[in-house]
């Protein structure tokens, strides 16, 4: 009996100890649930935050689609305006070219109205302080005046003086010549005395403007009417 006892306390003893180590046990997993229970509430609380941001990003990408949408409408509109425009530039583009074909036809013409306008004026100017004659022609007493223009009155000296640098043996046959035809002719244009003379318009202008501040030439007229007749001084030079 007393054998009994013992074993009996000794079991009571061992199950005292299991259920004690049960009681720590289940306090354990309590407090692991109650920490699990406290992490899925934060893990709740920020998938509602995501939850929120998504529908945030959600309605915000809405809002974008329908303002790409928007834009490519508006791309479209300004595409079509733009091929409407380059259209119209095209047109007007071809407008011009003809307006500038017309332009030009019409100055050519201007231009040979004024032209035979001047030569009429040319033909019909009465006599004015000077006496004309039309029908001058190179007489062996002027074509001795013409050598001793070249050799006297044109020496280097003197178109050096004229601005004149180089080439003095042809600036004194440009020079003669153009004087001669401006004598023959009485008057002339520009355009005249170019073929008159078979100079070249650059040379033309170059020489009457120094053969005007040398005194032996003068305009008469204006611009565009006018023509160049030589000076008293200058008809002087053929021994007039």
């Amino acid at each position: 009996m007393p054998e009994e006892m013992v074993r009996t306390d000794k079991n009571n003893g061992e199950g005292n100890a299991d259920n004690a180590e049960l009681t720590v046990r289940i306090a354990e997993l309590e407090a692991n649930n109650a920490e699990l229970q406290n992490h899925i509430a934060e893990l709740t609380s920020h998938n509602a935050e995501l939850d929120e941001r998504i529908a945030e990003l959600t309605k915000h990408n809405a809002e974008l689609n329908k303002r790409n949408a928007e834009l490519n409408s508006h791309n479209a509109e300004l595409d079509k305006h733009n091929a409407e425009l380059t259209k119209h530039i095209a047109e007007l583009n071809e407008h011009n070219a003809v307006l500038e074909s017309r332009i030009a036809e019409l100055q050519k013409q201007i231009a040979e109205l004024h032209g035979r306008k001047s030569s009429q004026k040319l033909k019909n100017e009465p006599e004015k302080h000077e006496k004309r004659n039309p029908e001058r022609t190179v007489t062996p007493q002027t074509a001795q005046t013409r050598r001793f223009v070249q050799e006297k009155m044109l020496g280097d000296d003197v178109l050096r003086s004229m601005g004149l640098k180089i080439a003095f043996d042809l600036r004194r046959e440009q020079i003669m010549l153009l004087l001669q035809k401006l004598y023959e002719n009485d008057m002339a244009t520009l355009k005249q005395l170019m073929e008159l003379t078979g100079l070249p318009e650059d040379t033309c202008v170059r020489l009457i403007r120094r053969l005007t501040a040398k005194g032996w030439m003068r305009r008469i007229g204006g611009q565009k009417m006018g023509g160049y007749r030589l000076t008293d001084e200058g008809r002087n030079l053929f021994g007039e």
